[in-house]
């Protein structure tokens, strides 16, 4: 090989790899390795640590650790709002539409089976909402919300029973065999 001709490729994949894993194994002025100074690497250390009572931390090591928290509660709450919020208004329209496509195979009454949710639904709020209204109006009657329970008890227990009832119902339609 000439002395001006180019190293071949496989000689430059080889030097990339070295340099990347003397990148890797390179410390930094505490002597741990540059990637355990990152926040994920101190949250890494946090949970590799958590028995460990006798050892220091300095501050670098804390507020490390506690900026990789923050941004993963940050992540998480994040992904519980959608979750808990956003996919339930999203399938809304899904979940009638399988429902409805349900009672069409079951061939039964869907004036009577929606009639029924939606009743049940309507009700119970209403008799929780009852029993939440007595029994805060009670907490500020007697200025104790000690008394927050005694007139919510029964409605909204009610309320909360008629709940399970259109459960159970929508639980039974639904097991229904399929008719022809």
């Amino acid at each position: 090989m000439a002395k001006n001709q180019a190293k071949p490729a496989k000689t430059l994949t080889t030097k990339a790899k070295s340099a990347a894993s003397d990148i890797l194994r390179t410390k930094v002025a505490s002597g741990k390795y540059w990637w355990q100074v990152t926040p994920f690497g101190q949250y890494v250390n946090f949970w590799k640590n958590y028995t460990n009572f006798k050892d220091k931390a300095t501050r670098g090591d804390y507020w490390w650790y506690v900026l990789a928290d923050f941004v993963l509660r940050l992540v998480i709450w994040i992904f519980t709002i959608v979750w808990v919020v956003l996919y339930p208004l999203a399938s809304i329209i899904p979940n009638i539409s399988i429902i409805q496509r349900r009672l069409n195979d079951a061939k039964f009454n869907t004036g009577l089976y929606w009639g029924v949710v939606a009743g049940g639904l309507v009700l119970g709020a209403i008799m929780i909402g009852i029993g939440f209204a007595n029994g805060l109006g009670l907490a500020m009657h007697y200025k104790s919300y000690a008394m927050l329970g005694s007139g919510a008890i029964i409605p909204a227990g009610f309320g909360g029973l008629i709940l399970v009832a259109v459960v159970i119902f929508h639980v039974i339609v639904m097991c229904q065999p399929s008719k022809k």
